[in-house]
């Protein structure tokens, strides 16, 4: 019986080294380029969803907390704006038409002439945990590394930014998105507030994986272990046991 044991005490740093390769799998991953978060996606089996906003109507406004599909919602902290006489204007998100977009029409932006701003930051709020979220970002600026970033639990993660592709107007389209296998409930998009750079937002994909993460499976194989190795051990007694009493019995 404690051979038994001792083969599963044997088994443990393997099932504790398996453990800690799946928390060092887990740290976040950041992508400037569509094709490579993708490829990522893919070869992750991750099931994905989202929202070109032609599903909504033009000038439409989006509240913070609005749903912009089914699991993910929005919320914004928009930097301050003022007109010509230095009076506030109070400006929220919008669906617009008004520019040229990587799925036309619709794309997000806000009522401040249909175009976010340097400083507007925005936080996606999920319904159950996802491992990746991604967005293109439209902008007739050069931005550079740093103008828009992911944070999460006050964590900034960076992204290389890149144009990946140009638009008939000439805007340019660059992409960012992150992937976290150690899943997350919100992430927030932030910006620079002093970039000076003017953008929009459209084609916002979320990712989950379907598949249970590698801890479930060391821990059901663990436990398929024990079951096996325990049956082994009661039915392997039992024949010991009669053959012991038979002895008994021939050689008193």
């Amino acid at each position: 019986m404690h051979i038994q044991y001792k083969k599963i005490v044997a088994l443990l740093p393997l099932i504790f080294s398996l453990i800690q390769i799946d928390c060092v799998e887990a740290a976040p991953v950041t992508y400037g380029s569509k094709a490579a978060f993708d490829s990522a996606i893919s070869a992750l089996g991750l099931k994905v969803g989202g929202t070109n906003f032609d599903s909504f109507s033009n000038g439409q406004v989006i509240n913070s907390g609005d749903q912009l599909f089914s699991g993910l919602s929005i919320s914004s902290q928009l930097a301050d704006r003022v007109d010509a006489s230095g009076a506030p204007v109070p400006t929220l998100m919008e669906v617009s038409n008004a520019y040229t977009t990587t799925s036309n029409p619709n794309f997000l932006g806000t009522t401040d002439a249909h175009i976010f701003m340097d400083g507007d930051n925005l936080t996606l709020f999920s319904d159950k945990p996802r491992e990746a979220l991604g967005m293109y970002i439209i902008s007739a600026d050069a931005l550079q590394d740093g103008d828009i970033f992911f944070q999460h639990n006050l964590i900034d993660y960076y992204v290389n930014l890149s144009i990946n592709q140009t638009l008939n107007d000439g805007s340019n389209v660059y992409f960012i998105g992150i992937i976290d296998t150690a899943e997350f409930l919100y992430q927030r998009v932030m910006t620079a507030s002093n970039g000076a750079f003017l953008y929009n937002v459209d084609d916002i994909v979320l990712g989950t994986i379907p598949e249970p993460s590698s801890i479930s499976i060391v821990l059901l194989g663990l436990g398929i272990l024990f079951f096996a190795f325990n049956r082994r051990i009661t039915t392997s007694e039992i024949p010991f046991e009669n053959e012991r009493k038979i002895s008994q019995v021939y050689f008193k």
